[in-house]
Protein backbone atom coordinates (compact mmCIF):
# COMPACT_ATOMS: atom_id res chain seq x y z
CA UNK A 1 0.00 0.00 0.00
CA UNK A 2 1.39 3.76 -1.06
CA UNK A 3 2.20 6.06 1.89
CA UNK A 4 -0.48 8.36 0.47
CA UNK A 5 -3.02 5.60 0.67
CA UNK A 6 -1.97 4.32 4.33
CA UNK A 7 -1.68 7.89 5.92
CA UNK A 8 -5.00 8.73 3.87
CA UNK A 9 -6.86 5.86 6.18
CA UNK A 10 -5.38 7.22 9.06
CA UNK A 11 -6.26 10.56 8.03
CA UNK A 12 -8.32 12.39 11.44
CA UNK A 13 -7.32 9.92 13.77
CA UNK A 14 -5.59 10.58 17.47
CA UNK A 15 -2.98 7.31 15.26
CA UNK A 16 -2.36 9.44 12.51
CA UNK A 17 -1.51 12.70 14.20
CA UNK A 18 0.76 10.80 16.58
CA UNK A 19 2.30 9.31 13.56
CA UNK A 20 2.59 12.80 11.89
CA UNK A 21 3.79 14.20 15.09
CA UNK A 22 6.59 11.79 15.36
CA UNK A 23 7.89 11.67 11.37
CA UNK A 24 8.46 16.11 11.69
CA UNK A 25 10.48 15.81 15.12
CA UNK A 26 12.47 13.38 13.33
CA UNK A 27 12.31 15.31 10.16
CA UNK A 28 13.51 18.04 11.70
CA UNK A 29 16.03 16.24 14.26
CA UNK A 30 17.85 15.07 10.92
CA UNK A 31 18.70 18.67 9.40
CA UNK A 32 19.31 19.97 13.14
CA UNK A 33 21.44 17.02 13.46
CA UNK A 34 23.67 17.25 10.31
CA UNK A 35 24.43 20.74 10.88
CA UNK A 36 25.83 19.88 14.71
CA UNK A 37 27.95 17.10 13.34
CA UNK A 38 28.72 18.98 10.03
CA UNK A 39 29.51 22.29 12.21
CA UNK A 40 31.79 20.14 15.52
CA UNK A 41 32.93 17.48 13.51
CA UNK A 42 30.81 14.77 15.11
CA UNK A 43 30.94 11.51 13.68
CA UNK A 44 30.48 7.65 14.67
CA UNK A 45 33.30 5.22 13.82
CA UNK A 46 32.30 3.26 10.51
CA UNK A 47 30.69 0.09 10.84
CA UNK A 48 30.45 0.93 15.40
CA UNK A 49 27.57 -1.01 16.53
CA UNK A 50 28.62 -1.36 20.09
CA UNK A 51 26.17 1.02 21.54
CA UNK A 52 23.69 -1.45 20.48
CA UNK A 53 25.54 -4.45 22.03
CA UNK A 54 24.43 -2.87 25.75
CA UNK A 55 21.39 -1.43 25.37
CA UNK A 56 17.69 -1.85 24.82
CA UNK A 57 15.92 1.02 24.17
CA UNK A 58 12.99 1.97 25.75
CA UNK A 59 9.87 3.72 23.90
CA UNK A 60 6.89 6.34 23.89
CA UNK A 61 3.43 4.92 22.47
CA UNK A 62 3.73 7.38 19.78
CA UNK A 63 7.66 6.27 18.60
CA UNK A 64 6.56 2.16 18.61
CA UNK A 65 3.82 2.92 16.61
CA UNK A 66 6.16 4.98 13.93
CA UNK A 67 8.37 1.74 14.24
CA UNK A 68 5.42 -0.68 13.77
CA UNK A 69 4.56 1.52 10.82
CA UNK A 70 7.69 1.21 8.86
CA UNK A 71 8.03 -2.14 9.58
CA UNK A 72 4.72 -2.95 8.13
CA UNK A 73 5.72 -0.82 4.70
CA UNK A 74 8.31 -3.56 4.99
CA UNK A 75 5.65 -6.68 5.52
CA UNK A 76 7.86 -7.12 8.54
CA UNK A 77 4.87 -7.20 11.02
CA UNK A 78 5.08 -11.23 12.19
CA UNK A 79 8.79 -10.20 13.04
CA UNK A 80 8.18 -7.90 15.24
CA UNK A 81 5.49 -9.89 16.91
CA UNK A 82 7.99 -12.18 17.36
CA UNK A 83 10.52 -10.28 18.71
CA UNK A 84 8.09 -9.19 21.48
CA UNK A 85 6.87 -13.09 22.01
CA UNK A 86 10.83 -14.21 22.02
CA UNK A 87 12.68 -11.24 24.45
CA UNK A 88 13.82 -12.08 27.58
CA UNK A 89 14.34 -9.14 30.31
CA UNK A 90 17.36 -10.54 31.09
CA UNK A 91 19.04 -9.92 27.30
CA UNK A 92 20.94 -6.55 27.37
CA UNK A 93 21.77 -6.59 23.25
CA UNK A 94 18.71 -4.70 21.35
CA UNK A 95 16.83 -7.78 19.78
CA UNK A 96 16.91 -5.40 16.36
CA UNK A 97 20.68 -5.09 16.33
CA UNK A 98 22.13 -7.14 13.35
CA UNK A 99 26.20 -7.47 13.33
CA UNK A 100 25.96 -7.91 9.38
CA UNK A 101 24.33 -4.63 8.41
CA UNK A 102 26.68 -1.18 7.92
CA UNK A 103 24.40 0.60 10.68
CA UNK A 104 23.77 -2.85 13.20
CA UNK A 105 20.39 -1.19 13.17
CA UNK A 106 17.77 -3.42 11.34
CA UNK A 107 14.85 -0.59 11.66
CA UNK A 108 17.87 2.03 11.22
CA UNK A 109 15.00 4.39 9.58
CA UNK A 110 12.36 3.43 12.00
CA UNK A 111 14.43 3.56 15.20
CA UNK A 112 13.64 5.64 18.48
CA UNK A 113 14.37 8.94 19.17
CA UNK A 114 17.36 8.03 22.16
CA UNK A 115 18.77 5.80 19.63
CA UNK A 116 18.73 9.28 17.18
CA UNK A 117 20.07 11.25 19.55
CA UNK A 118 22.53 8.79 21.31
CA UNK A 119 26.55 10.07 20.80
CA UNK A 120 25.28 13.13 17.87
CA UNK A 121 23.42 15.85 20.21
CA UNK A 122 24.17 17.99 23.72
CA UNK A 123 22.93 17.89 27.30
CA UNK A 124 22.30 20.79 29.57
CA UNK A 125 24.45 20.32 32.84
CA UNK A 126 23.37 22.24 35.78
CA UNK A 127 24.17 25.46 35.20
CA UNK A 128 21.93 25.03 32.07
CA UNK A 129 24.97 25.25 30.11
CA UNK A 130 25.69 23.08 26.84
CA UNK A 131 27.50 20.18 27.51
CA UNK A 132 28.88 17.29 25.11
CA UNK A 133 30.95 13.78 25.74
CA UNK A 134 31.37 11.73 22.96
CA UNK A 135 30.58 7.54 23.26
CA UNK A 136 33.24 5.96 24.93
CA UNK A 137 34.19 3.68 22.02
CA UNK A 138 34.01 6.66 19.83
CA UNK A 139 37.87 7.79 19.23
CA UNK A 140 37.10 9.40 16.02
CA UNK A 141 34.85 12.67 17.68
CA UNK A 142 36.35 15.17 20.06
CA UNK A 143 34.62 16.04 23.06
CA UNK A 144 33.66 19.67 23.08
CA UNK A 145 34.25 22.59 26.12
CA UNK A 146 30.70 24.31 27.30
CA UNK A 147 32.58 27.29 25.34
CA UNK A 148 33.06 26.05 21.92
CA UNK A 149 29.76 24.55 21.86
CA UNK A 150 28.03 28.25 23.31
CA UNK A 151 30.43 29.99 20.73
CA UNK A 152 28.00 28.06 17.77
CA UNK A 153 24.67 27.75 20.10
CA UNK A 154 22.48 28.25 17.50
CA UNK A 155 24.25 25.30 15.54
CA UNK A 156 23.69 22.69 18.86
CA UNK A 157 21.36 20.09 19.33
CA UNK A 158 19.72 19.53 22.84
CA UNK A 159 18.23 16.49 24.15
CA UNK A 160 16.02 18.53 26.37
CA UNK A 161 14.62 19.87 23.28
CA UNK A 162 13.97 17.10 21.07
CA UNK A 163 12.35 15.14 24.74
CA UNK A 164 10.18 18.03 25.45
CA UNK A 165 8.87 17.65 21.85
CA UNK A 166 8.31 13.80 22.28
CA UNK A 167 6.38 14.73 25.82
CA UNK A 168 4.00 16.61 23.58
CA UNK A 169 3.00 13.23 21.60
CA UNK A 170 2.34 11.76 24.60
CA UNK A 171 -1.39 10.51 25.16
CA UNK A 172 -3.16 10.09 28.56
CA UNK A 173 -2.26 6.79 29.01
CA UNK A 174 0.95 6.63 27.58
CA UNK A 175 3.68 4.81 29.21
CA UNK A 176 7.25 4.25 28.50
CA UNK A 177 7.98 0.19 27.43
CA UNK A 178 10.93 -1.57 26.58
CA UNK A 179 11.67 -1.49 22.70
CA UNK A 180 10.19 -5.42 22.80
CA UNK A 181 7.03 -4.74 24.56
CA UNK A 182 6.43 -1.74 23.34
CA UNK A 183 7.03 -2.43 19.06
CA UNK A 184 4.57 -5.56 19.93
CA UNK A 185 1.96 -3.71 21.15
CA UNK A 186 2.02 -0.94 18.53
CA UNK A 187 2.34 -3.91 15.79
CA UNK A 188 -1.14 -6.08 17.17
CA UNK A 189 -2.83 -2.39 17.45
CA UNK A 190 -1.88 -1.11 14.27
CA UNK A 191 -2.78 -4.26 12.49
CA UNK A 192 -6.53 -4.60 14.15
CA UNK A 193 -6.81 -0.77 12.68
CA UNK A 194 -5.12 -1.57 9.43
CA UNK A 195 -8.11 -4.54 9.07
CA UNK A 196 -10.76 -2.46 10.38
CA UNK A 197 -10.21 0.32 8.08
CA UNK A 198 -9.85 -1.82 4.95
CA UNK A 199 -12.81 -4.09 5.90
CA UNK A 200 -11.16 -7.48 5.58
CA UNK A 201 -9.71 -9.76 7.48
CA UNK A 202 -5.97 -9.70 6.69
CA UNK A 203 -3.96 -7.03 7.86
CA UNK A 204 -2.13 -4.02 4.88
CA UNK A 205 0.98 -3.44 4.63
CA UNK A 206 3.16 -2.02 2.28
CA UNK A 207 3.96 1.37 3.14
CA UNK A 208 6.61 3.66 1.25
CA UNK A 209 9.43 4.40 3.51
CA UNK A 210 9.64 8.02 4.58
CA UNK A 211 13.26 9.97 4.17
CA UNK A 212 15.61 7.69 5.14
CA UNK A 213 17.41 9.44 8.27
CA UNK A 214 21.11 11.15 8.17
CA UNK A 215 23.75 8.30 8.94
CA UNK A 216 25.97 10.45 11.33
CA UNK A 217 23.03 9.73 13.94
CA UNK A 218 23.44 6.90 16.03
Amino acid sequence: MKADDLYAKLHGTELGDRINAINTIYEDLEKDQKRFCDTFNITCKSGCGSCCEIFVPDMTRAEAEYMALGLASEDRHQEALDIAANWKPETQTCPLYRSDTPFHCSVYRWRPLVCRLFGASAVKGKDGKPQFRHCKWNQVSQELSTQELEAKLEDVVLMSDYGMRLEQCIVADNQRELLPQALGRATFELDMILRYASGSEEGDGGMDVPPESHPSAS
